[in-house]
């Protein structure tokens, strides 16, 4: 993911500055020149965000992750259903006070 948000924020930054410097009529080596500074520095840009992104999905899958095993081991360690006689009775609604 960080390689990809560098790549992405490199040529973007690289196609920006090219037409930037050709909208305003600059000389080719300069255009180039400034192309390829601006591209380095949104790669390294792109890879500490990305770095940034990747820790941060990273965590939150750790997080959820642990949410989910904690339900899962809570409901294991439950005893189950109760199917004593009077639990049964009290779920079909029947009361115990009928003669």
């Amino acid at each position: 993911m960080a390689r990809r948000v560098m790549v992405i924020l490199g040529l973007l930054a690289f196609v920006v500055a090219m037409v930037g410097g050709l909208i305003a009529r600059n000389q080719p080596e300069t255009i180039l020149s400034r192309s390829l500074e601006a591209m380095g520095g949104f790669c390294v840009l792109g890879l500490v965000i990305g770095w940034a992104a990747e820790h941060v999905v990273r965590e939150h899958h750790q997080k959820q992750r642990e949410k989910i095993l904690g339900a899962s081991e809570k409901t294991s360690s439950d005893p189950g259903p109760d199917h004593s006689e009077k639990s049964r009775k009290s779920e079909a609604g029947i009361s115990s006070t009928i003669v």
